[in-house]
């Protein structure tokens, strides 16, 4: 269901209807966390694409947030190896 949502969530973003965008990345981002942990990389992922998503309405600082979350949270994963 969360792949579903993101890739629709992708749709919407192309088409610049940020408000549909971000709820279903929203709701995908909620659903991901609880079934595969914080720490999955299709989280990140999730999170990488809220990053864009407010990207592309020029919030920044917006866009920070989870770009900051989101590596936090690779490079994590990268220190297992």
């Amino acid at each position: 269901v969360a792949t579903m949502l993101n890739i629709l969530a992708l749709v919407y973003r192309d088409q610049n209807k940020f408000q549909e965008a971000l709820q279903l990345l929203t709701e995908a981002l909620t659903i991901r966390e609880k079934t595969l942990g914080l720490d999955h990389p299709a989280v990140a992922a999730t999170l990488n694409n809220l990053a864009v998503l407010y990207g592309k309405k020029n919030r920044y600082k917006d866009a920070g947030q989870f770009v900051s979350s989101d590596h936090r949270r690779f490079k994590k994963n990268l220190d297992v190896f």
